[in-house]
């Protein structure tokens, strides 16, 4: 429907461009739920145990294509992987924590600071998919970690206090992600 033939040549280029992008779309999502473990995680390579950071970077990837407005997780096949890729997720941050209630007093826990980059990446992948609730079992560590976020962004680098600011924000605490706005502002000396 173009006025001229360029622009009509133009919107045929485009039309086989975004159904290029489509096509390259389906393939991914089919070689992720391919590669993705019963359990839901994902490896560095195949026939190599599940990771962890591997995991959250996908999960971290497919916030990033939600909040862009790409809502492929809707469909069913792609939400389940999504979910079981989050359950993971959880399921290794409460391992975390467990482990560190082990080796720490409850006095250790409460005073020190174990906000690790790992724990900051998890809370900030997570936090896009606040829709899929924190369940029970996860709570404690996710409340632990929350807590410690709030009290230490300061001990952080700028790219971790970035983004604590976003996963409060997204968590619904609107002070802190503002007092770490306001540093990240201050001119440096």
């Amino acid at each position: 429907e173009g006025a001229n033939e360029t622009e009509r040549k133009q919107r045929v280029g485009l039309l086989f461009d975004l159904n290029k992008i489509a096509g390259e779309e389906r393939k991914t999502l089919e070689k992720l739920r391919k590669n993705q473990y019963p359990s839901g995680g994902w490896p560095w390579f195949d026939k190599m145990p599940e990771s962890n950071y591997v995991t959250l970077y996908i999960v971290e990837g497919m916030g990033h294509l939600k909040k862009l407005g790409i809502n492929t997780f809707n469909e069913p096949k792609n939400h389940n992987m999504l979910e079981k890729a989050i359950n993971f997720i959880d399921d290794e941050f409460v391992k975390y924590y467990k482990e560190l209630k082990k080796v720490y007093s409850d006095k250790e826990l409460k005073e020190g600071n174990f906000l690790t980059f790992t724990a900051i990446n998890y809370l900030y992948a997570r936090s896009y998919f606040t829709e899929i609730p924190i369940s029970s079992k996860t709570k404690e560590a996710f409340n632990f970690f929350i807590g410690k976020a709030e009290k230490y962004w300061l001990k952080t680098g700028k790219y971790s206090q970035a983004m604590i600011s976003m996963f409060l924000h997204r968590y619904g605490n609107k002070t802190v992600p503002n007092d770490i706005l306001k540093s990240l502002k201050e001119p440096k000396i």
